[in-house]
């Protein structure tokens, strides 16, 4: 009986890309629990067990970084994560609903013959987008599928690859800038939502508890730490602005080990909306040398956006 399984072996068991499961290794999500003499990864059925729960979670819909608090047992229970999916599915709902209203409303006109407003027709063309955004999410991640098959075809025949062409290294620097934005809403007052931010205990419950917290403009905020035999990362802002109950804008730096990842300008704007609050987090970065990118800083922000939420709900 076979007891332990090489990356390659591992990927065409489980059905997925050796870029897959390498990037779960540098993430610190799945490791292996050994090596070989060469330094090749070398799994075990422990480790096997341990990737079914992680394809077990993202099935459920959860992101690489909520599938990994859950696996770091970070206070994130089960209940926590069907109310998440819960949350998710009603956002659905709610857009198909509003572009079901949208085309009843236009086909009522069409029987009337009447003509559309410019503002009837882009509120139509808005709702559209939104309804279709899902469908080009998904050919875009089948097209990641496409790529990662490349990359492991290049990665396994690298010969193949160079003859002919200049071969890239990973001593080439880049940078990438990028700039995005997550609205969210709380059933809580603003006051209660920026105390969240500015007082340490609070924000520990849902953000990495912090080494330093000194929540004043160009007080400084600093954590680091990482996965067991994982990576280590480094966190460290300064804050900007400060507007009581209304604004906070900070700098930060964030490292892996020794290697910077990122520096980013980030701006929380809480606006009192209804009996609740809308936050809105805009966050503009650059990402150096393809250590990590905005998408998948945009899915760690809006888990932990997330996970205060929940937070808010609980007090």
């Amino acid at each position: 009986m076979k007891l332990d399984w090489k990356v390659g072996e591992l990927a065409k068991l489980e059905g997925l890309t050796i870029r897959t499961l390498r990037y779960y290794d540098q993430i610190g999500l799945f490791s292996p629990s050994g090596h070989t003499d060469s330094g090749h990864r070398v799994y075990t059925e422990s480790d096997i067990a341990q990737l079914q729960q992680v394809l077990s979670l993202k099935e459920l819909g959860l992101s690489l970084d909520q599938v990994k608090s859950v696996i770091d047992g970070n206070h994130f229970s089960l209940f926590d994560i069907v109310s998440l999916q819960i949350k998710r599915l009603k956002e659905s709902i709610s857009v198909q609903q509003k572009l079901l209203q949208e085309l009843e409303h236009v086909t009522s006109f069409m029987k009337r013959k009447e003509r559309l407003t410019v503002q009837e027709f882009t509120k139509i063309l808005s709702a559209m987008r939104t309804s279709h955004h899902k469908f080009f999410a998904e050919r875009e991640a089948r097209w990641e599928s496409h790529l990662d098959r490349l990359g492991d075809y290049l990665g396994e025949y690298p010969d193949d690859a160079s003859q002919g062409r200049t071969k890239l290294t990973m001593n080439e620097r880049s940078v990438k800038y990028s700039t995005f934005v997550i609205e969210k809403n709380y059933n809580a007052s603003p006051e209660r939502v920026f105390s969240s931010w500015s007082d340490p205990s609070a924000k520990a419950r849902w953000f990495p508890k912090a080494d330093e917290f000194d929540f004043r403009v160009s007080g400084r905020e600093f954590n680091r730490g990482g996965p067991p035999n994982g990576p280590i990362y480094t966190f460290d802002a300064c804050y900007q602005e400060i507007v009581q109950d209304r604004r906070i804008v900070y700098t930060y730096t964030l490292d892996q080990g020794e290697s910077r990842m990122s520096v980013s300008v980030t701006t929380v704007e809480i606006k009192q909306s209804g009996n609740g609050t809308q936050l809105i987090y805009t966050e503009q970065g650059a990402f150096f040398d393809g250590h990590d990118t905005s998408e998948q800083r945009e899915h760690g922000t809006k888990f932990m956006l997330d996970k205060l939420g929940l937070e808010l709900q609980n007090e």
